[in-house]
């Protein structure tokens, strides 16, 4: 017996077959921090991942917990400083409400691996800084075993990472790096700040984030914002 099917059936077929397979095919990262607060660094540590490991797309995950940083600033406030750092940035995205939820219920590795299980293809890739890549090196940290993870090793600029303590690993150099750290106590000692965008000083400012020193609000409004342009 002959079956034929029109035209139109074999070419509705064959997109939803290439988009299904497309989207198993992407090289996904994951990028985990505080972002206490967001900054340039963040986004020079994402692109050197995106061109090194050649990824389709980031996924922010805004940790929920800060471990021995400043404990006052929420969640939820973090997050939304980084919706305004990266807004508009291509290839970067948030978390879906589902993977949220995810990520709220089994915590980072769960997500990850939940995440990995999921996602078939070329696989997921763990954005980590050199920091980190160290402690999984020296055995003080246990990295995420899970199918098709890669990690991606954010090096200190002009540098490489070498040992990845026998998980799979790419090494990837910034062309720029500050620090959240640098950046707070720049902040709480009326320095001028480095790296960050206009939306996330002036939420830092409105909020009088970090003990940020505002003795003439004006005054030192204008001359931070003026240290951006």
């Amino acid at each position: 017996m002959n079956i034929k099917f029109s035209p139109f059936i074999l070419l509705t077929f064959f997109i939803i077959s290439s988009s299904i397979l497309g989207a198993d095919s992407q090289r996904i990262g994951i990028y985990g921090g505080t972002f206490d607060p967001p900054h340039l660094g963040h986004t020079a540590a994402i692109r050197a991942a995106i061109n090194g490991g050649k990824l389709d797309e980031v996924i922010i995950v805004v940790s929920e917990n800060q471990g021995r940083k400043n404990k006052k600033l929420s969640v939820e406030h973090r997050r939304r400083m980084a919706e305004l750092h990266f807004k508009g940035e291509k290839k970067i995205r948030f978390m879906t409400p589902s993977e949220l939820e995810v990520y709220q219920k089994n915590g980072y590795n769960g997500f990850v691996k939940n995440f990995s299980e999921a996602k078939r293809g070329n696989g997921v890739f763990l954005i980590s800084g050199s920091d980190v890549i160290e402690n999984i090196a020296d055995g003080t940290y246990k990295p995420i075993v899970a199918q098709n993870v890669t990690y991606i090793g954010v090096a200190r600029e002009g540098s490489e990472i070498k040992d990845f303590g026998g998980v799979k690993g790419i090494s990837v150099s910034p062309d720029y790096s500050t620090s959240s750290t640098n950046i707070r106590d720049g902040l709480g000692k009326g320095r001028k700040p480095d790296g960050l965008k206009e939306g996330v000083l002036n939420d830092i400012l409105n909020n009088k984030l970090y003990n940020v020193k505002v003795r003439s609000c004006r005054s030192v409004w204008s001359r931070l914002l003026k240290s951006l342009q």
